[in-house]
């Protein structure tokens, strides 16, 4: 965050809010799903240190993407890394996890993966795992096996020849909750709102899947992607939801041009062997599941950007907000502990505004800390993101 005394600049979470019209008759939704359980299994258990550096960072990046588009209440992440990265503990995972009908399940994998040397059935696909290898079917299966409303498979690694391993047992695993106040449109739409089984992985049949000690290229791109604030850049039918099907082609199309930008800055450098990267690298899906139901006929909406402020000193905090584009400052004397609500209302697909705070009362206040924030339709639920102004500590 960059502060000019004290002055501070926020970026703002949105509402969206259904608009009341008398004249038009209100439409029933789609049902939507309530929850989605992932598993994040990152094998950084090879001899290549850059290899495992870069898997965490695909980690990381994972778990961002998560936290910034999903409220907590809506999602629970399990991660297997290190020696607990093996099909047992996988297994067990998903024999003792409770999922509903109503509910998704999401797996991703970060590690080495091939296809039986001889073999021409992409099918046989596995993964390299701790303690012995996993078939990707074996995987699938386990969680088809919960009979979720959404099952996705996502991983990143190669899709080239290798010898399979059969498993050896390990145990463990580590858990961890997202902070996001609500579900971004475009996540909604993926892990919410479609059905059936979605299947992909980094790369096409016969081909590696490439990184570097920042991760893979495939993951890169995967979370940069779901990080788009609107469905706008996917919904290729315009019917406000994006399927697998309309995002997949624009994944495989974006990592295959990373793919190129990466490879030719990796042949760049210097004592690198570029006759072991291979031409290209193409994600490659096995299923993508079925859309929900259209949202054509869904009531227009009202959106506005919304931002609570709280005053955490022990005196009353005189301080004025204004919105990005405007010149009108609103003034506020907010009350110790109390909570002050501001919002603009929003046309189209505009951006989510800063807002520019400037404290009035010169005490020493530590600067607040901003996050995006999402679309909602629960007022309550925005608001509980909120600024808190204190003094600093010495």
């Amino acid at each position: 965050m960059r502060i000019f005394g004290w002055l501070l600049m926020l970026a703002l979470g949105g509402l969206a809010l259904p608009s009341a019209s008398p004249a038009q008759k209100p439409v029933e939704l789609p049902e939507q799903l309530q929850r989605l359980h992932v598993l994040i299994v990152i094998n950084d258990t090879d001899g290549n240190p850059h290899f495992n550096e870069g898997l965490r960072y695909d980690l990381s990046r994972l778990q961002e993407t998560l936290e910034q588009t999903i409220p907590r209440d809506r999602f629970r992440c399990t991660v297997l890394k290190g020696s607990k990265a093996s099909g047992k503990e996988i297994l067990a995972y998903y024999r003792q996890l409770q999922v509903r009908p109503n509910e998704a399940v999401l797996c991703f994998y970060g590690g080495h993966g091939a296809i039986p040397k001889g073999a021409k059935d992409v099918e046989k696909h596995f993964f390299k795992l701790v303690g012995g290898d996993m078939h990707r079917k074996e995987l699938l299966a386990a969680m088809e096996a919960k009979k979720a409303g959404l099952t996705v498979l996502i991983s990143d690694c190669c899709s080239s020849q290798g010898t399979f391993v059969p498993p050896k047992p390990v145990y463990g695993a580590t858990e961890f909750r997202s902070v996001m106040l609500d579900i971004s449109p475009l996540m909604r739409s993926l892990f919410f709102r479609a059905w059936g089984t979605v299947d992909l992985t980094a790369s096409a049949p016969g081909e590696p899947s490439w990184g570097d000690n920042q991760g893979g290229v495939f993951t890169r791109t995967l979370c940069r992607m779901l990080r788009n604030k609107t469905v706008a850049a996917f919904d290729s039918n315009g019917d406000a939801l994006v399927s697998w099907e309309e995002f997949f082609p624009k994944l495989r199309q974006a990592t295959s041009k990373n793919f190129q930008q990466w490879r030719r800055e990796a042949i760049a450098r210097p004592g690198s062997k570029a006759a072991k990267i291979s031409e290209n690298q193409t994600p490659y899906a096995f299923a993508l599941g079925r859309a929900a139901p259209s949202l054509k006929e869904a009531p227009s909406r009202k959106t506005i950007a919304l931002i609570g402020i709280r005053n955490g000193n022990d005196f009353v905090l005189e301080y004025k907000l204004r919105w990005e584009g405007s010149t009108r400052w609103e003034e506020v004397q907010l009350p110790p502990g109390a909570t002050k609500a501001h919002q603009r209302e929003l046309s189209g697909e505009e951006e989510l505004p800063t807002a520019e705070v400037q404290i009035i009362r010169a005490k020493p206040l530590a600067p607040f800390r901003s996050h995006e924030g999402s679309k909602s339709n629960d007022p309550e639920k925005a608001l509980r993101s909120v600024y808190v102004i204190t003094k600093k500590k010495n």
